[in-house]
């Protein structure tokens, strides 16, 4: 919502707003060994298979404990038989193509996170498959039908479609494109997250975490800023990145990377007593954020915003930030007070917007083009919207509007519907702001299923952090540490009350 960018820059602060959309991962076990074990000692190999119906992909992991080695033993996809094929299948250079063949951040997961526990032995189960799975909002497709009354039909399960690769025909690869919410930080911290449960039930929230970014930045052969990990692992958040570490230093391990002091900050969003609702629209489109990030970095390090533009937009951005931090917008507030605050945020919105497009106008780089401009600007102009905007990077491929109540709602839905002439942007149905708190974890056992909100309203201790700050964080989250003077003794009450 608020960050792009500029969140790329410590202290920067940002505000990013976790969907309703979620990866989930499903880990059983086999204590039987496979049929041609690979290795004469059993106990000192772990098989982890990850497979994934919905992408047609299955990978299979030999990790031997005694030297800490992962190998990737098998890749495979389903034929294409089974799935229908697109007319028109997207060209590989496209920046919206992309092949799971060898799934870069399957891997990285899988790594990172035995890397971290580093197993001595398997412990007499020697099998691990787990299930990957993520829901359809995350990925682009046509335009769901609507009824004579207006309303969307019911939606169908996502499931990638495979073409052939243009340059093997007889090889098979998928084809995927994607609306921009994060899918490969989702999938990061759903992976890591089921791995570091088999392997340690009772592990921090904030190491999953560490775990997550790591895994998500070895994929991505970068350092980010990181707010969609965290944002995937708190839920909606107010978030300073962490210092990155030089990725020139070779000798530095993965687990060297995860136990090092953090100094991020995320501190929680309770969007649910605002009395907001969230809409995204797929516009067709697609952008490499990647890309993007590196073209505009390059143009604000090279010197040549000599206009200041750069400067402007940190300072737009940290006035957003307070704005959402200290406003309350509450449902229990009179309406003078919550269109007050609304209108403050929906004012600086577009502040924060108008520096971004002319940063990208500036670097080359289509943050905000023309025809998102004009989209934006006329879904903030329905009565009822809070704010609109492009999530995240930028660029042609979604569309995010805050709602106040159901008739705005109707009303945006009605205006994406017809953009264009219509058929140019899909609401996607079904997605709201996560109302869970970021990861969520179920165990099925003898008494049935148990499940945590792991993520929800907690608070965990960050290195860097002051009493000062400690205190300030406690009061945003309502929680009473009174009596409590050092530092260590707010953690400790802290984690009595199970926030950190």
């Amino acid at each position: 919502m608020l960050g792009g960018y500029t969140i790329l820059r410590s202290p920067n602060p940002g505000v990013s707003l976790a969907t309703s959309a979620r990866f989930r991962s499903t880990l059983t076990l086999s204590p039987l060994s496979p049929p041609n074990p690979p290795s004469d000692d059993e106990g000192d190999t772990i098989t982890l298979t990850v497979e994934s119906s919905q992408f047609h992909t299955v990978y299979t992991y030999l990790y031997t404990c005694s030297t800490s080695s992962l190998t990737l033993t098998e890749s495979s996809t389903v034929p294409t038989g089974l799935v229908k094929r697109p007319s028109s299948p997207p060209s590989p250079t496209s920046p919206t193509f992309e092949s799971t063949h060898g799934n870069k951040y399957v891997q990285a997961c899988v790594e990172t996170t035995l890397e971290y526990f580093r197993p001595q032995n398997n412990n007499g189960v020697p099998n691990l498959t787990i299930q990957l799975h993520g829901d359809r909002e995350f990925y682009t497709g046509e335009p769901q039908q609507h009824n004579n009354n207006g309303s969307s039909s019911t939606p169908q399960p996502y499931v990638a479609p495979i073409v052939n690769d243009v340059t093997t025909p007889t090889s098979k690869t998928v084809s995927v494109q994607k609306t921009g919410l994060g899918s490969s930080a989702c999938l990061c911290t759903s992976l890591v997250s089921t791995i570091s449960h088999y392997f340690n039930p009772s592990l921090s929230l904030h190491t999953i975490h560490k775990i997550a970014q790591v895994a998500h930045c070895e994929a991505q052969g970068k350092v980010g800023s990181g707010f969609d990990v965290a944002t995937a692992v708190y839920g909606s958040c107010f978030y300073t990145r962490f210092t990155p570490w030089d990725t020139t230093r070779e000798e530095e391990g993965i687990r060297s990377k995860v136990v090092r002091d953090w100094d991020y900050s995320c501190s929680s969003i309770d969007v649910t007593t605002r009395g907001w609702s969230l809409m995204l629209g797929d516009v067709m489109g697609g952008s490499e954020s990647e890309g993007m990030a590196r073209k505009v970095m390059k143009f604000v390090n090279g010197g040549e915003d000599e206009g200041g533009v750069w400067r402007g937009l940190e300072e737009k951005v940290k006035e957003g930030v307070n704005i959402v931090k200290e406003g309350t917008g509450g449902r229990d507030d009179d309406l003078e007070v919550r269109e007050k605050h609304n209108g403050e945020v929906r004012e600086k919105v577009k502040e924060v917007r108008r520096a971004l497009k002319r940063l990208g106008e500036l670097a080359e780089v289509g943050i905000e083009p023309d025809e998102q401009t004009e989209l934006c600007d006329g879904t903030t102009a329905i009565e009822g919207v809070v704010c609109a905007g492009v999530p995240g990077a930028g660029g042609r491929d979604a569309i995010y509007a805050i709602v106040e109540d159901g008739v705005a709602k109707g009303r945006v839905e009605e205006l994406w519907r017809g953009w264009g002439g219509g058929g140019k942007v899909r609401w996607i149905e079904g997605v709201d702001f996560d109302r869970e708190g970021g990861l969520v974890v179920e165990v099925e056992g003898e008494g049935g299923t148990r499940r945590t909100l792991k993520g929800k309203g907690r608070l965990e201790e960050v290195g860097g952090w002051g009493i000062k700050r400690l205190l300030k964080e406690c009061r945003d989250l309502g929680l009473s540490v009174g009596g409590c003077v050092e530092k260590g003794e707010i953690v400790d009450k802290l984690k009595e009350m199970g926030y950190c």
